[in-house]
């Protein structure tokens, strides 16, 4: 659906199929993309559609090429290339069965998971990278994807994990509330036409001082990452099949060239104190301009879902946007 800013009101509601998981991404002049099962076919078909000065959808349309994914595979990240010429998307496997790593019966991981699919908008033609970023007994994810303003790099953040949770988006730390996860900032060159994952350069790698990176974005010259960024203790939960992640969340933006800390445009402690209680997902949206960032992340229990937040970044404050408890799968602006 499509929301005002300043009232919070619906405006339109984008007709794609109401099954499965939909992502959109913005493209400069209010053009979106979304990706959604299609009823009936094992797979996801890549959308695009105008959003007007008022609010309302038009010139929505399937973009040509055949489908994405297959039976069990969801798309779990989604960024447009500057010019709108390209659409990454990345897949994340649904049936992999969540465990312990304390568990004698726990399964050795797959060798690869995650794969990220670029789709020329005008032809439809699909380019694959996939592998090379395994390591024996851990899960591989990718949590974010974003483009440099040339269109010359797409960049993802991998991550590993010694198990994998059902909240697939924060992956995991370890049953004792010690990290089991690492996680990295790659760039691979659009123009090769594909490969493994590997074949990129790292950009940024997890540390001491950034420990837990949920999200991770690179600014349009290339030269700045803007992260999401978990520290703070750890509550292990009750229930095997949840993650635990710390529960200070910070958007930080970090140089490219030296890794230092540049500017904190966000910080809030949420407080996980009970054990039946995580912080499940964080996504990270920019403006086409990059200036503007908006922030949702979702709480949940063994039940539930809500205690969340949702909203745009306004001068180091989180200016709601509904729903506010960040109840949601996903937005761009």
């Amino acid at each position: 659906m499509v929301r005002s800013t300043a009232t919070g009101a619906v405006t339109a509601t984008v007709p794609v199929p109401r099954t499965g998981f939909n992502i959109a991404a913005a493209e400069r002049n209010g053009i979106f993309f979304v990706v959604a099962f299609v009823r009936g076919l094992a797979g996801e078909r890549l959308y695009r559609f105008r959003v007007t000065g008022s609010g309302r959808v038009s010139g929505f349309a399937a973009v040509p090429g055949r489908l994405l994914g297959g039976t069990s595979w969801l798309a779990d990240a989604i960024a447009v290339s500057p010019d709108g010429s390209r659409v990454a998307v990345a897949f994340t496997h649904q049936g992999l069965v969540a465990c312990s790593s304390s568990a004698p019966a726990c399964p050795q991981p797959p060798a690869e998971i995650d794969y990220v699919v670029v789709v020329d908008v005008a032809t439809g033609t699909q380019s694959v990278w996939r592998g090379g970023m395994a390591e024996r007994g851990s899960w591989f994810s990718i949590a974010s994807l974003s483009w440099t303003g040339s269109g010359h790099e797409l960049v993802f953040l991998g991550q590993r994990c010694g198990w994998q949770a059902l909240n697939n988006e924060t992956c995991d730390m370890s049953r004792k509330g010690r990290s089991s996860r690492t996680a990295e900032l790659g760039a691979l060159d659009p123009a090769s036409g594909g490969g493994p994952l590997s074949s990129g350069r790292v950009l940024f790698r997890q540390s001491a001082r950034y420990p837990y990176i949920a999200q991770a974005l690179i600014s349009p010259d290339g030269s700045t990452i803007t992260a999401v960024v978990q520290t703070g203790p750890v509550v292990v939960p009750n229930s095997p099949l949840m993650g635990s992640v710390p529960g200070v969340v910070s958007v930080d933006q970090i140089s490219v060239a030296t890794g230092r800390l540049q500017r904190v445009l966000y910080r809030r402690d949420y407080g996980i104190t009970a054990g039946n209680l995580i912080l499940e997902w964080v996504g990270l949206s920019p403006d086409s301009t990059g200036q503007h960032w908006l922030l949702n992340v979702g709480l949940c229990d063994t039940r539930n879902c809500g205690a969340g937040s949702n909203g745009w970044i306004d001068g180091g404050r989180l200016a709601p946007l509904p729903p506010r408890d960040g109840v949601l799968a996903a937005e761009a602006w």
